[in-house]
């Protein structure tokens, strides 16, 4: 599981979480899933950092973490969301945005816990 940021992508650029699976017997690699957010179009593009991480649930916590309203000028923006692999479902997003210019926001490497509140689960 990793993020690709896009970077080096023709246009349109966005960011992605994707999955590959390695065979390190045959030396190939094959791409078993990726996730693109269908709520955002144009596709969000995480110009810097960024993270995905495989969830003990079975779920990705995807971390868009260098998003731009309008680069270079704009706001900068976090998002994370956490994505059900089976079917895509996004089970839930959070953003983290200031309202004004030159407020900026950036994170890396978010991290899901299970609760904020002593004696109730998230599950």
């Amino acid at each position: 599981m990793l993020y690709d940021n896009g970077n080096s992508r023709q246009l349109p650029e966005y960011s992605r979480p994707v999955e590959y699976a390695t065979d390190g017997a045959n030396g190939t690699v094959a791409q078993v899933w990726t996730w693109e957010d269908p709520a955002y179009n144009p596709p969000l593009f995480s110009i810097f950092t960024g993270d995905a991480d495989l969830l003990p649930n079975g779920n990705v916590l995807v971390s868009d973490t260098g998003l731009w309203d309008s680069y270079p000028l704009g706001l900068r923006w976090i998002r994370f969301a956490e994505v059900r692999k089976s079917d895509n479902h996004k089970v839930w997003e959070v953003q983290v945005k200031g309202t004004t210019t030159g407020v900026a926001w950036t994170g890396y490497n978010g991290k899901r816990i299970p609760t904020l509140y002593a004696g109730l689960s998230a599950n």
